[in-house]
């Protein structure tokens, strides 16, 4: 997602610091090797430098690919990745592992191999960014997002009766690919019960909010 096929132009992809003109943020697209100096350099080499793509809309994204800089023996051995919708990049979440703690991705191992890492669920968000922790020589990166248009279901609620939500909506089919449904809302409630349905046969749907 952050090749020039996808439209994703250079000024969507910023940095907290580049080396210098050869070594600006665009070129930290993956597989780039004859453009500048075949790779984002950061200017500062310490671990709160980041790379960060504006999608400039929300997308769902799935996995994340990263590449050293080839030839010169620089690469990121692991990061974090930070991540938000919002149309403001202030307020970021963190990838997290099973426990809750920020999950720390493996890095590369050399210059030029391809490393992928698959994200335990998809995240929705608008801006991402690489957080390099441990690097070889210095901090150099070539990095690509995979993902998708982000579509989401809408649940109607009138704040008196029953949350609507409609999943037999025209050309949007709908089957239990992972057996989860997602809900982002705010509520003064600690616990309750969002919504319940069953049927003749036995089968039911029940959604509780519990902390």
């Amino acid at each position: 997602m952050t090749d020039r096929y996808n439209g994703i132009k250079d000024n969507q992809i910023t940095a907290s610091s580049s080396f210098s003109d050869q070594t600006m943020p665009y070129y930290g697209r993956l597989h780039i090797s004859d453009e500048g100096a075949g790779a984002w350099i950061a200017l500062d080499q310490d671990d709160k430098q980041w790379i960060q793509i504006d999608l400039l809309k929300r997308k769902v994204i799935q996995s994340v690919a990263t590449q050293g800089r080839q030839g010169a023996r620089q690469w990121i051995q692991d990061y974090y990745i930070y991540y938000t919708d919002s149309n403001e990049p202030i307020h970021w979440s963190v990838i997290k592992d099973d426990l809750g703690q920020p999950l720390l991705f493996d890095g590369n191992i050399d210059d030029n191999t391809v490393k992928f890492n698959n994200f335990s669920y998809p995240i929705v968000a608008r801006y991402i960014r690489l957080n390099p922790q441990r690097w070889n020589n210095l901090i150099s990166m070539r990095m690509e997002l995979f993902g998708c248009d982000y579509r989401p279901f809408v649940a109607y609620l009138d704040g008196t009766s029953w949350i609507d939500l409609r999943l037999d909506l025209p050309g949007r089919a709908t089957q239990t690919y992972i057996d989860e449904i997602s809900f982002r809302f705010r509520t003064k409630e600690i616990n309750g019960l969002i919504l319940y349905g069953d049927s003749s046969q036995g089968d039911y749907f029940c959604v509780e909010l519990y902390r």
